[in-house]
């Protein structure tokens, strides 16, 4: 995605002019091979075998299918692939989900149980992403903490840009993402699902461009919960596990995590009308971890991750 606006400029104390968005990277993804699989099951109708109940329950997906219901969704698989997303192109994200699904600002009702002779219906769209070799995926960020740094360059429009900082992730073959949206609403409403597993995890950062984390698997599951009543607070759970990873702390590390939590949260804030309550709820499980701190004298760090050529405080 590229825009043709251009950026308003933004002056520092020193009188540099430099871009707002200096954090944006408009190519999302790169990759040398792309599949994609569109599918969708034949519904058929509903068999007239047991009496319906007149609703359905949160837990149950069928709602009257009479079995399993239709398939339906999409499944891209990527090979050699390099993906940008980062607070700008969430921030995209946002503006086109919110063109195509609008919210109504209405409450829900409990999807009706489908009637024998009625046409069957799929109870959820399922998104895959498939890794079939190694994959990168970079978070380019904007960095507040060093909002009067002078290490500048000069692009080609003339205006000063700012080096963004950056998180990247690189994941080994069979890795996948997984995003289910129901589309049947329970006496609860309904909750959308995010699966992420990850294998053979290397994270770097642009603080020394050097491993900040290793592991051997990573996972992550977001339950993203909406209650029938729009404005209704919300519970929003979040759990990652991860086996024996090792990590390299440094200070600076943290101020990069600060910085891309600034970023994410840079939209302007919602008119308290269509204010909504979420809860976060984070679950991280970290199983055998090894922490190495660096405490070399003054802060000098020639190599980094070297265990041999620097002092270390191991946890």
């Amino acid at each position: 995605m590229n825009s043709q606006k251009r950026e308003t400029p933004v002056n520092n104390p020193g009188g540099t002019t430099y871009h707002q968005e200096y954090g944006k990277v408009s190519n999302m993804i790169e990759c040398s091979k792309m599949a994609i699989t569109y599918y969708s099951d034949s519904p058929g109708l509903v068999p007239s075998t047991l009496p319906p109940p007149p609703l359905i329950n949160s837990n149950d997906v069928h709602f009257g299918n009479g079995g399993l219901p239709p398939e339906w969704g999409v499944r891209i698989s990527v090979w050699t692939a390099m993906i940008h997303y980062g607070p700008w192109t969430d921030r995209q994200r946002s503006v086109i989900q919110d063109y195509f699904f609008p919210s109504s600002y209405r409450n829900n009702v409990p999807t009706p149980h489908l009637l024998p002779g009625q046409q069957r219906a799929a109870a959820s769209f399922d998104f895959h992403l498939e890794f079939m070799t190694e994959a990168t995926l970079r978070f380019p960020t904007r960095e507040r903490s060093k909002a009067y740094s002078d290490d500048l360059d000069i692009g080609a429009d003339g205006y000063y840009t700012r080096p963004y900082g950056w998180l990247d992730i690189k994941a080994g073959a069979d890795s996948s993402v997984k995003l289910i949206i129901p589309y049947v609403l329970g006496q609860q409403g309904c909750a959308s699902t995010l699966d992420i597993n990850l294998k053979d995890v290397d994270v770097s950062t642009s603080i020394n461009y050097a491993s900040f984390l290793q592991a051997s698997n990573f996972e992550m599951k977001l339950l993203m919960n909406s209650p029938l009543e729009w404005n209704a607070h919300r519970v929003w759970e979040i759990k990652a596990y991860t086996n024996r990873p090792r990590i390299f702390l440094l200070r600076d590390h943290i101020f990069l995590f600060q910085d891309m939590l600034k970023d994410l949260s840079s939209e302007p804030l919602s008119d308290i009308l269509y204010f909504i309550p979420t809860t976060y709820k984070f679950h991280l499980d970290i199983n055998d971890p090894f922490i190495y701190l660096c405490v070399n004298e003054h802060n000098i760090i020639s190599n980094p991750n070297a265990i041999d050529d620097n002092s270390k405080i191991y946890m």
